[in-house]
């Protein structure tokens, strides 16, 4: 229950992030200042997106292990798990 609390936290912020940037962009960057601001905004974002899932992942991991109670199978579906959502995208 916490894990998707912090997920949908750190979804907002990402969301938050998207509008700075996309106003930053539509002013067209014109100084060192706006395009190095652009850039960390740009870097954050991806930092956020890997927590976001890093959470996600560990979430799910606890939660099958806690059904399964075998942890050894758990972590062999997890690697194909992740291959498939991979592929998806």
């Amino acid at each position: 229950m916490y894990a998707t609390k912090i997920v949908h936290i750190l979804q907002n912020q990402e969301k938050i992030l998207n509008t700075k940037i996309k106003k930053i962009q539509k002013r067209r960057v014109s100084n060192e200042i706006d395009t190095i601001q652009l850039l960390f905004m740009k870097i954050i974002r991806k930092l956020l997106r890997s927590l976001q899932e890093t959470v996600w992942m560990v979430h799910l991991l606890k939660t099958s292990i806690l059904v399964t109670k075998t942890p050894l199978t758990t972590l062999k579906c997890m690697s194909k798990a992740t291959l498939n959502q991979t592929l998806q995208f």
